[in-house]
C-alpha cells in the first residue's frame, strides 16, 4: 500500500477481544470489518459539585427564598465549611428578622446552647436596704422583662428550629431522623438537628 487512498485501509494487528482494528489512511480508526470510523472524541467529565452557598447552581435548595443557597446537605470536602457558613447565614437572618429578642436566638445557633438569661437580684425591702418605692418599681419591671425574654426565648427557638429544618436537603432529614433522640428533639424543638 504505497499509495494513501482514503478508501484504502492497514491493519494495525491489534486484538479487541475478538474485534481487528484498521487504520484508514485519514488516520481514523476502525473496528471490524463493517466499523464506521471513530472520531477523536474527548470525554468531558463534569464533577457534580455543589456550589450552592458559595455561587453558581444548587442541587438543592432552601424553603426561605433569603437563604436558598444556605443549606445544610452532604457535599462531599467542602461540608464544613458549607456548614460554618450556612450556619452564620441562619444566625445573622434569625437575628435581624425574629420580632423579639432575636440576638438570642442567634446566640443560640452560634454557640449550640440556649444562652443564659439573668434573673433580677433579690426583691428589695422596704426599711430594710434603703429601698424606696422606685427600686420596687424598677425590681417588677425587670421581673417582668426576664419572664417575657424567657417566654420569646422558647418561642424564637421554635421559629428557629423550623427555619433550620427547612434548610435540610433530603438526605440531611433522613439522616437526622434516623437518630435516637430525634422524636424528642422534634417535639420539643429546643435542641437543633445539627448540633450533634
Amino acid at each position: 500500500m504505497s499509495s494513501h487512498d482514503p478508501d484504502q485501509t492497514e491493519s494495525s494487528g491489534s486484538y479487541n477481544g475478538g474485534a481487528t482494528t484498521t487504520k484508514t489512511a485519514d488516520g481514523n480508526t476502525q473496528m471490524g470489518s463493517d466499523a464506521k470510523p471513530m472520531e477523536n472524541k474527548k470525554k468531558v467529565f463534569v464533577k457534580n459539585q455543589y456550589h450552592g452557598a458559595f455561587g453558581g447552581t444548587t442541587k438543592f435548595e432552601g424553603r426561605i427564598e433569603v437563604l436558598k443557597t444556605a443549606v445544610y446537605d452532604f457535599i462531599g470536602l467542602r461540608q464544613p465549611e458549607l456548614y460554618v457558613r450556612t450556619t452564620r447565614e441562619i444566625a445573622d437572618y434569625v437575628g435581624k428578622t425574629l420580632r423579639y429578642y432575636g440576638s438570642d436566638a442567634k446566640a443560640a445557633i452560634e454557640h449550640l446552647e440556649l444562652p443564659v438569661i439573668p434573673k433580677p437580684g433579690p426583691k428589695p425591702m422596704l426599711g430594710v436596704d434603703v429601698a424606696e418605692e422606685l427600686d420596687l418599681k424598677k425590681w417588677d419591671k425587670e421581673v417582668d422583662e426576664y419572664m417575657a425574654q424567657r417566654k420569646w426565648l422558647t418561642q424564637n427557638m421554635k421559629t428557629t428550629y423550623i427555619i433550620i429544618w427547612g434548610q435540610y436537603s433530603d438526605a440531611m432529614r433522613a439522616s437526622a431522623e434516623a437518630t435516637t433522640d430525634f422524636k424528642t428533639t422534634s417535639k420539643t424543638k429546643t435542641q437543633f438537628p445539627y448540633s450533634r
